[in-house]
C-alpha cells in the first residue's frame, strides 16, 4: 500500500518495477503518510526511508543495490549491462545496415560483422549459407580469421587502429581465405524436404545432423561429439562447439548461419546464445523487410510477365535517356516492335501461348541489346528498346540482330526505329517517329524492320550481309 506521498516520488514507482526481478522482494510499506520502501535479497535486506525516496528511479536503484550486493557482484553487473547495451547498439546497427543494403552481399556483410565485432556478439568466424537452386544451400559469406596466426594479427589491428563497429560492419571485414572455404561447401537439403528444398518450418524432430536440427529450429548450439555431424562442415574444421542455426522470418528461409569461438576453448556462454537469438530473429526480419521493399520496387518498374520495364519506367527512362544525351554524345535511338500475328496466337493457341510467345521473345531482345539497350514492354504484344548514345547505323544493325535472332526463334516480329534528333527535334516526337516506321514494316509484309536512312525495309529471313 503506497502512502499519500507516491505520487509525488515519481522515483518510486520506477523503482517499483524491480518487483520483477527473480530473487529480490520489493516492499513498500507506509508510516504515518510517508512510504518505506524495503528491498530483501536471500540475507541482504535494504531499507529506504522518506528522505531516501526523494531521489529519482536511478538514485534510489544505486542506493538499493550498494546495500544489497558485495562489491564484484556489483562489478558484475555493471560489465553485463555493459555488454548488454554495446550488443543493444550492435543489434540496431545490424538491423539498419541489413535493411538499407544495396545487394544480398553488402547485407550480408554486415549480418557476420554483427557476429563477429567485439561489440556485437563477439564470435570469432561466422559464415552465411543461402539456398540454392536445387534445393540445398551453398557457402555465401564468411567473415573471420582462417587461423590462431591471423585471428591473433586481425585483433591487434583492430584493436591498435580502434576499428569502429559501423566499419566493422562493411565490405573491408571479408575473410578471402575462410570465405574461399566457405563457396566451396554445399549443404544438402533433407531428403524428404518439399519443393525448394526447405521442408516444414515446425514440427520436425532433431533426428538428423546439425543442418537438419537447424532447419527444423529445434537448436543452434551443437557440441561435435553429440549425434550425428554433418561432413560437409569439416572442411570448416569447427571446434567443440559451435552454432549453427537457421536465418528466417515470417516463414521464408534466407539461409543457415554458422558461428563460432574457435580460438577460445572457453565453452559459450548461455547469455550469448541468449543474445544470439534475438540477434538473428531481429536481422533475419530486417532481412525479409529489404526483400519485400527490393520486390514491390521491382513490382512498381517491371512487367510481371516479361521481366522488362512497364510503360511508366519506359517513359521515365526516355526522358533520363534526354537529360543524359544533353550531357553527352547528344543522341540516343528507339525501337519499336510488334509481334506478328499475337492475335491469331492466342485465339488459336490459348493466352497461355501467348504469353509464353512474348516472354521469348523478351528474352531475345535483352540477349541481343545486352547493354547496349533498356526494353520494355510498350503494350499488349508491342516491345520497346531505349538505345542511348545510338547513331542510326547502331540502331539499324540492333533491329537487324533482334528480328533475326527472334525469326531464328520461330518469332515473326515487325520492327519501327528512330534516333533523337535525327528524326526530331523533341524527343516527345520520338515514338511518333518510330511507330511510323513499325506501319510500315508491317505494311511491307512484316517480319521485317524500317530504319532511319534506308528507302526499303531489311528482311530478317534473309542472312545478314555484314556476316
Amino acid at each position: 500500500m503506497l502512502g499519500a506521498d507516491a505520487i509525488e516520488r515519481p522515483g518510486l514507482l520506477q523503482v517499483l518495477k524491480l518487483a520483477t526481478v527473480e530473487g529480490l522482494a520489493v516492499e513498500v510499506v507506509e508510516e504515518t503518510g510517508a512510504s518505506r520502501l524495503a528491498l530483501t535479497r536471500g540475507d541482504a535486506r535494504a531499507e529506504l526511508g522518506a528522505s531516501a525516496l526523494l531521489e529519482d528511479g536511478e538514485g534510489i536503484l544505486i542506493a538499493a543495490l550498494a546495500h544489497l550486493l558485495s562489491g564484484r557482484e556489483l562489478a558484475r553487473l555493471g560489465l553485463g549491462a555493459t555488454t548488454e547495451l554495446a550488443r543493444h547498439v550492435a543489434l540496431r546497427a545490424v538491423a539498419g545496415r541489413v535493411l538499407e543494403a544495396d545487394g544480398d552481399d553488402e547485407a550480408a556483410s554486415a549480418l557476420l560483422g554483427g557476429l563477429t565485432s567485439g561489440e556485437g556478439l563477439g564470435f570469432h568466424r561466422a559464415a552465411l549459407f543461402v539456398p540454392d537452386e536445387r534445393g540445398g544451400f551453398v557457402g555465401f559469406r564468411a567473415v573471420g580469421p582462417s587461423d590462431r596466426e591471423d585471428a591473433h594479427r586481425i585483433w591487434e589491428s583492430l584493436e591498435e587502429a580502434q576499428v569502429a563497429l559501423d566499419e566493422q560492419l562493411g565490405p573491408t571485414s571479408r575473410s578471402p581465405p575462410l570465405e574461399a572455404r566457405v563457396r566451396a561447401i554445399r549443404l544438402a537439403p533433407r531428403p524428404e524436404a518439399d519443393e525448394g528444398g526447405l521442408g516444414p518450418t515446425d514440427d520436425r524432430t532433431d533426428d538428423g545432423d546439425e543442418v537438419h536440427a537447424a532447419l527444423a529450429g529445434t537448436r543452434h548450439l551443437f557440441r561435435r561429439p553429440d549425434g550425428p555431424f554433418a561432413p560437409e562442415l569439416a572442411a570448416l574444421d569447427p571446434p567443440a562447439e559451435f552454432v549453427f542455426c537457421r536465418f528466417a522470418a515470417r516463414g521464408h528461409i534466407h539461409g543457415l548461419l554458422f558461428a563460432d569461438r574457435r580460438f577460445d576453448p572457453v565453452p559459450i556462454e548461455e547469455d550469448r546464445l541468449h543474445a544470439l537469438t534475438t540477434f538473428v530473429a531481429h536481422a533475419a526480419l530486417a532481412w525479409e523487410t529489404r526483400r519485400l521493399l527490393r520486390d514491390n520496387a521491382w513490382m512498381a518498374r517491371h512487367d510481371a510477365l516479361t521481366g522488362l520495364l512497364n510503360r511508366r519506367a519506359f517513359e521515365e527512362a526516355l526522358v533520363r535517356a534526354e537529360r543524359e544525351a544533353a550531357l553527352g554524345t547528344g543522341r540516343f535511338g528507339l525501337l519499336l516492335i510488334d509481334l506478328d500475328h499475337f492475335r491469331d496466337v492466342n485465339n488459336l493457341r490459348g493466352h497461355q501461348a501467348g504469353d509464353a510467345l512474348l516472354r521469348a521473345a523478351s528474352r531475345i531482345l535483352s540477349d541481343e541489346l545486352g547493354a547496349a539497350g533498356i526494353g520494355a514492354r510498350f503494350g499488349g504484344d508491342e516491345l520497346a528498346a531505349i538505345m542511348p548514345g545510338a547513331a542510326a547505323d547502331d540502331v539499324a544493325r540492333a533491329a537487324s540482330r533482334v528480328g533475326r535472332a527472334a525469326m531464328a526463334a520461330g518469332i515473326s516480329m515487325s520492327i519501327g526505329a528512330a534516333t533523337f534528333p535525327g528524326d526530331c527535334a523533341a524527343v516527345t516526337e520520338l515514338v511518333g517517329a518510330a511507330d511510323g516506321r513499325l506501319y510500315a514494316a508491317k505494311h511491307a509484309g512484316r517480319g521485317c524492320a524500317f530504319v532511319p536512312g534506308a528507302e526499303a525495309p531489311i528482311p530478317f529471313a534473309e542472312p545478314p550481309a555484314d556476316r
